[in-house]
């Protein structure tokens, strides 16, 4: 859910949807996605998501429901599993959403400018003992994300979403 909330194309999230009903051998079985998902150009798409090691059947079954009933709830279904969700890719999203709540654009220049100042690529740390007279830690953090949502700035790191971001993760403008 983390994931889709930081998706400023989504409109809205629903948790267990359903029930979805398909027949299999001539018995009906209902099942329900774990997320249903509004985008904002209409798609509605619903997830099932389980371990890669729990999927049992569930492929099979996703499939029944494309082919019998999809169409009456949406326009999609997927299976994601941790291939899809890691750790780092969650903490990133939560980190997004709240940077939207606590924006602060001044604090945001302030960054930019220093990390222009450092030849357009620094440490975070760097970049905080640039601005500490303007700026807490907090207030860094905050920007660097807000400016990572907004695509100004990189996570500079050859696989930022296999990766958690700290203190010590380098970031470069975009």
């Amino acid at each position: 859910m983390d994931m889709f909330a930081a998706n400023p194309d989504v409109v809205s999230i629903r948790t267990q949807f359903g029930p979805l009903a398909f027949v299999l051998d001539r018995i009906e079985h209902k099942h329900y996605a774990d997320l249903c998902v509004d985008f904002r150009n209409g798609a509605r798409i619903l997830y099932a998501v389980r371990a890669k090691a729990n999927l049992g059947n569930l492929r099979k079954t996703l499939q029944h429901i494309r082919n019998q009933c999809l169409e009456l709830y949406a326009h999609e279904i997927h299976l994601l599993t941790e291939d899809e969700i890691s750790k780092p890719k969650v903490y990133s999203s939560q980190q997004k959403v709240r940077s939207r709540n606590l924006r602060n654009e001044e604090n945001n220049r302030h960054l930019l400018t220093v990390l222009k100042d450092l030849g357009g690529s620094a440490v975070i740390f760097d970049v905080f003992n640039h601005l500490e007279a303007k700026m807490t830690f907090a207030d860094v953090w905050e920007a660097v994300w807000a400016l990572l949502e907004d695509g100004l700035i990189r996570h500079d790191h050859i696989d930022p979403d296999a990766s958690f971001m700290t203190r010590l993760s380098k970031i470069r403008m975009a």
